[in-house]
This record gives C-alpha cells, structure tokens and sequence, in this order.
C-alpha cells in the first residue's frame, strides 16, 4: 500500500514540475501556418485586384458647389427676362401702328433670349453632369469573372459605381504617361464619350493596365440609346 502511495506522489510531482511549453513540432507547425510565403500565396488568390485609382474628391466638391452657383445665377436671369416679358404687354389701342410693331418685336426679342438662355444652360449643366460621370476615381479587376468595376464622380451622389466586362473597354494609349491634356481615355462599349483617367492617378498593377486594359479592341457596339434601354430592362426584370 505504501508503495502506491509513493509511486503516485512522484507521478504528481513529475507532472507539476513539467515544463509549461508546447513541443517544438508542434510549435513548429503553428509558426508555419503564418510564414510570409503563405501569406503572399492569400493575397495572390484575393479576387478584387485594385488597378487604377485616383483621390480628386476635394476638386469635385468644389467643383459641385461652383456649378450649383452657376446654374442658380443662370436659371435667376431667365426668371427676370421672363418678368420682364410678361410685364412687357402688346398695347391693342395703340395710337400708331410703329408702337404695335415696336412693341411685338420686342417680345419676339425676349422669346429669343429666354430659349437661347435655357438651352444654353441645359448644355451646360449636361456637359458638368457628363464631366463628372466620366471622371474615374477607381479601378479594379474582378480575377474570377474577367469583369472591371468602374468608379466615378456623380453630381447628385458621391460615387457612381458601374460593373462592365473587360473585353467591352478599348483603350487609346499604351501607357498612363502618354495621355493628351492630362487623361488616359477609354472607351466603354454601349456608353457616349470616354471614361477619364487622370495622369496623376496611381497606378498599383502598371501590367495588369498595360497589357490587358488599355489595349485597342474592336467593339462592335449597338446604338447607345439601345444599350440605355437594355440596362434599364435588366434593372425591372431584377426588381
């Protein structure tokens, strides 16, 4: 019996002053599972891969309010030209036939300015609205799907976000330093003008861009109001 005892007290004390280590294999597998190796290995497989990107937030916003200004002052000064016509009324009674005369080319005169002025400013403010639209804040490659995810500036939002395959964009130049008047333009199948990539943008896969982007494609696209009408059937269908 005092065997036993003695034989258990000094498997106690065996395992209390074991060490509190784990084994070096087992440590050894541990530290191995977050070598740099495997983590580059995670990062190659991650689907999104960043391409281009661009930060003009700060001019955009400014650029929002300045346009805002000036529509205000556009639309303000066709509010008093049409004051100033319906206020402006033909006398029927006139006393010579000159004043009738007189008086109606003057409304004419008015008519002319008030749609002119009106669609002078509706250029304008499409030509704002498209210049923002056009701008691109960011690009990135979607690995899996081959599709590209485009994002712009907005005049009412803050982004504008669209998903187009890479095989619908052509470009015009071989690389981001050789753009004219400071942008790298690309033409998007089914769409008007081309998207706008600023010079001064970073470029995070320069081959990535190079070889498989900005390349010339030939693209046989339908008529961009067809197109417009496509996109909007696929937004109720998916409704």
């Amino acid at each position: 019996m005092n065997h036993i005892l003695r034989c258990g007290l000094s498997v106690r004390k065996v395992l209390l002053n074991a060490p509190k280590t784990v084994p070096s294999s087992v440590s050894r597998f541990k530290s191995d599972l977050l070598t740099p190796v495997d983590k580059t290995v995670l990062k190659n497989v991650v689907n999104e891969v960043p391409v281009y990107e661009c930060d003009n937030t700060k001019f955009f916003r400014r650029f929002k309010v300045c346009f805002a200004g000036f529509l205000l002052i556009w639309f303000g000064l066709e509010y008093n030209i049409y004051s100033i016509l319906q206020h402006s009324k033909i006398k029927s009674h006139a006393e010579k036939w000159k004043d009738f005369v007189r008086d109606e080319e003057q409304r004419v005169l008015y008519l002319k300015v008030i749609t002119t002025t009106t669609l002078l400013g509706a250029a304008l403010g499409w030509l704002g609205s498209m210049y923002m639209l056009r701008n691109v804040k960011s690009l990135v490659l979607r690995r899996d799907t081959k599709q590209i995810i485009l994002k712009t500036y907005s005049p009412f939002a803050k982004l504008r976000e669209l998903t187009i395959s890479a095989y619908d964009v052509s470009g015009t130049t071989s690389q981001i330093t050789k753009g004219k008047m400071g942008y790298i333009p690309l033409k998007v199948k089914g769409n008007w003008f081309y998207y706008l990539l600023d010079v001064n943008g970073k470029l995070h896969n320069p081959a990535v861009f190079n070889n498989f982007i900005n390349i010339q494609r030939e693209l046989y696209a339908e008529h961009p109001l067809k197109a417009l009408l496509n996109r909007w059937k696929k937004k109720f269908r998916s409704k």
